[in-house]
């Protein structure tokens, strides 16, 4: 528990993410000055970067995955080619 300090937060409740039901965000001093908005809407950008069912990150993973398995299958049937009409 902390005494004699005075934080301000932002409490996001129904974030929509899979991972995240409530975030909580201790805005910084000379952030106090910005409207409600923005900082919202910086929480929210937050959640929705790190959140892997919402961002592009996963896509990109998943098809260099399936194209570097693709890849290294043709190969290994061209190395064999040789061996198997011989």
């Amino acid at each position: 528990m902390l005494r004699g300090c005075k934080r301000n937060m932002i409490v996001l409740r129904g974030t929509g993410s899979d991972l995240f039901e409530e975030a909580y965000f201790v805005v910084k001093e000379e952030a106090e000055r910005r409207s409600e908005t923005d900082m919202l809407e910086e929480a929210e950008r937050i959640i929705d970067k790190s959140s892997p069912t919402r961002s592009g990150a996963t896509k990109r993973i998943g098809l260099f995955s399936v194209l570097g398995f693709l890849f290294g299958l043709f190969c290994g049937i061209f190395a064999l080619l040789p061996f198997i009409f011989n």
